[in-house]
């Protein structure tokens, strides 16, 4: 029963086992806490540190969470070498401009991203998600999938793809513009609700295991176990559900590789 009580919203964030889970995505990342749209309150603060547990607790504590305050919880797709440097909390005298526009020198990994939001419409969306697993699996492409609350994840890291490329947030020939050209064309003849604006060096996606607010539903982001999305049922992305069944993420086809998804969307990974 008190474990139950525990998967409530604020509380849901007192369990170790929750904090720790999230601390895997935000080591070395950038972590943010961002209103969402339906909220009271318009704060999103950004470009924050939060490389392990005892840091996420305190900054839920910091920006009022754990008294209830809502707020949607961020990770950057980056990886930086260092981590986001270290900040003081006096907001006043926070001075992110440098940090703006040298962060992609820093970057050390930048994973594939791909966004099947529902709009609205989340039958078709998993519909779509499946579409896209299939994919995955008849060319072997390694992948990780997530449910994020309002559509699907997925993921393909970076050290599946052939080599290294430039990380330059201001280049014209950069790993952001081959993954749009692999979103482009799996939107054109996979998935249609896939989201082809999302590629910039500054991306940031939900923060697996932690909550998303919509006005009359919360859901976590939860990693999925089972590439087959049609068989996913929402039930299973809520707070009590995740925190009794706490599915680790799954890397799909892991002995594969992404040159047959490169050479099918004609990509040339240089």
């Amino acid at each position: 029963m008190q474990e139950t009580i525990k998967t409530h919203y604020p509380d849901y964030y007192k369990n170790k086992r929750i904090l720790f889970a999230m601390q895997k995505y935000t080591y070395k990342r950038e972590f943010s806490l961002i209103a969402p749209k339906h909220a009271e309150h318009k704060h999103t603060t950004r470009f924050l540190k939060a490389h392990n547990t005892q840091s996420i607790k305190y900054l839920l504590d910091q920006f009022k969470v754990m008294e209830g305050k809502k707020y949607n919880l961020y990770t950057s797709l980056a990886k930086y070498k260092r981590g986001i440097p270290n900040q003081t909390m006096n907001f006043k005298k926070r001075d992110n401009t440098q940090w703006k526009r040298e962060h992609w020198k820093h970057i050390e990994q930048y994973d594939l991203f791909l966004d099947v939001d529902s709009e609205g419409n989340l039958q078709e969306a998993k519909k779509q998600a499946n579409d896209l697993a299939l994919f995955f699996n008849q060319t072997k492409t390694p992948f990780y999938l997530r449910f994020s609350g309002n559509g699907f994840h997925f993921i393909v890291p970076e050290t599946e793809f052939p080599k290294v490329l430039s990380y330059d947030a201001y280049g014209k020939k950069t790993i952001y513009h081959k993954y749009l050209e692999i979103c482009n064309f799996l939107k054109d003849n996979v998935a249609p609700l896939l989201d082809n604006s999302i590629y910039d060096s500054q991306r940031q996606i939900k923060l697996p295991y932690s909550i998303a607010h919509y006005p009359n539903k919360e859901y976590v982001c939860v990693p999925l176990n089972n590439e087959f999305v049609e068989d996913f049922d929402e039930e299973m992305a809520t707070p009590l559900k995740v925190f009794e069944s706490m599915p680790r993420e799954v890397l799909f086809n892991p002995n594969g590789s992404v040159e047959g998804m490169l050479k099918i969307a004609r990509v040339k990974w240089d």
